[in-house]
């Protein structure tokens, strides 16, 4: 199905505001911890009760969400006819250089903070095996290429679709399955769009509905026992949520005050999604650093004020070192593959 221009425009917004709550959604993960020896449940001691309940449901929807949404984009917006090797020099600009500039920055101040030792093998290391949060740039550069390399030989989709079913299957490949899986669906996006539109307001809600309703399902029965297959379930279909939700559009009346709020809350998402990789190269830095004083200074405080304080410093203060640098240091957008041309 061919995408019109207005079209593309709606999804890109949409991509955005997307992906501008994958990252706050990864950025409260790593604060609460998933686990016992990470976060707020390691210093805590503690499970953290509902936080600790919001942080393992979270963990099933919101990377795959990223790469469903990675894979969208690649199928919607990526020039068909792009040389290998122009593609290649963009993907390395984007993707490469932040991996190699910022990965082994991250792993001496993990390493220092903690009190670690580490050798110069180590900081090289780093970049070639997948460190702490920078796994996500080696399975996207993964799935980046092996997608447009299979698009540019077969021209089919669904060849690229099946491979990657066959290296899941492989067991190789996970989360381009999620990638591959977005890359199928684009060119179903605007049809969906269009049956939304048609669809009684009752039956969008109840859909809704059903969707969180099966997510809640699964994490409970699944993701104990086994958190990948609870991803397969619960990603696609916390996209196709919060795509449905995004999409009500006029179909829901507020009062111009909340109206207002709602705009401007999706505007705020627009700015996240499209600073995303720079709150996710960064925040670690940040919540890290505000974790050490506060503990410093208060020890243990509430775990509340602990959450609050943290989450807004991991998601803010990469904003600031951003807004403060981008027109200051060429060095520092090349860096982060978001250097003008």
């Amino acid at each position: 199905m061919k995408v019109d221009v207005n079209f593309k425009g709606i999804l890109s917004q949409d991509l955005y505001v997307i992906r501008g709550i994958a990252i706050v959604l990864v950025v409260l993960g790593h604060i609460i911890g998933y686990n016992r020896e990470y976060g707020m449940r390691q210093i805590y001691n503690s499970d953290l009760s509902a936080l600790g309940w919001l942080c393992d449901f979270i963990n099933t929807f919101h990377m795959p969400i990223f790469f469903i949404a990675s894979g969208i984009a690649f199928a919607t917006f990526s020039k068909k006819d792009t040389k290998f090797l122009s593609f290649f020099l963009s993907k390395f600009e984007k993707l490469i250089i932040p991996l190699i500039c910022w990965s082994p920055i991250y792993f001496v101040f993990q390493s220092l903070s903690k009190g670690k030792h580490f050798s110069f093998l180590d900081v090289i290391k780093v970049i070639i095996y997948p460190y702490e949060i920078f796994w996500f740039l080696h399975a996207l550069i993964f799935a980046t290429f092996l997608s447009f390399t299979c698009l540019k030989i077969f021209r089919l989709q669904s060849v690229y679709f099946t491979l990657s079913i066959i290296l899941f299957v492989l067991g190789f490949g996970y989360w381009n399955f999620f990638y591959a899986l977005g890359v199928l669906s684009a060119s179903y996006l605007q049809k969906l769009k269009l049956i939304l539109e048609k669809l009684p307001l009752y039956h969008i809600l109840l859909l809704g509905s059903v969707c969180i309703m099966t997510m809640i399902y699964s994490h409970t029965m699944l993701a104990v026992k086994n958190i990948d297959i609870s991803r397969i379930i619960n990603g696609p279909i916390a996209f196709f949520f919060l795509y449905i939700v995004l999409n009500l559009g006029t179909r829901v009346l507020f009062p111009k005050q909340v109206e207002k709020l709602v705009h401007r809350t999706r505007n705020y998402l627009v700015y996240l999604g499209t600073l995303s990789m720079i709150i996710y190269l960064f925040h670690g830095y940040f919540t890290r650093s505000t974790i050490i004083l506060m503990t410093k200074l208060f020890h243990l405080p509430n775990p509340i004020l602990y959450f609050i304080v943290v989450s807004f410093m991991g998601v803010v203060g990469p904003l600031i070192i951003y807004n403060f640098l981008k027109d200051r240091s060429q060095i520092f957008m090349y860096s982060i593959g978001g250097a003008k041309k």
